[in-house]
């Protein structure tokens, strides 16, 4: 597993402050934690900008890996490198 940059630490904390703060939010509200639902809208007791900000770090923290991941699945990278150079054989052949 590849090890998290500042950056990606740094968006997770954050992700995880927002969360933090619903659920506390929540706990003053009802009196305990029990029922708490993150990410429902109407039930996280977030504010639609801190909803949105949690939604733009998970993406910008998933969407990278999800993409690398599909890319190391598929062999996507290997199989366009290697098209690339059966295309090149076959220009330089036509040429």
């Amino acid at each position: 597993m590849k090890e998290q940059t500042e950056q990606q630490k740094q968006q997770y904390q954050r992700y995880t402050e927002i969360f933090n703060l619903g659920k506390q939010r929540y706990i003053n509200a009802v009196g305990n934690g029990k029922g708490y639902r993150a990410g429902v809208r109407g039930q996280d007791y977030l504010t639609d900008e801190e909803r949105s900000e949690a939604k733009a770090l998970l993406r910008q923290m998933f969407d990278t890996s999800a993409k690398e991941m599909h890319i190391k699945k598929s062999g996507l990278f290997q199989n366009t490198a290697g098209s690339l150079t059966s295309l090149k054989g076959e220009i330089k052949q036509e040429g």
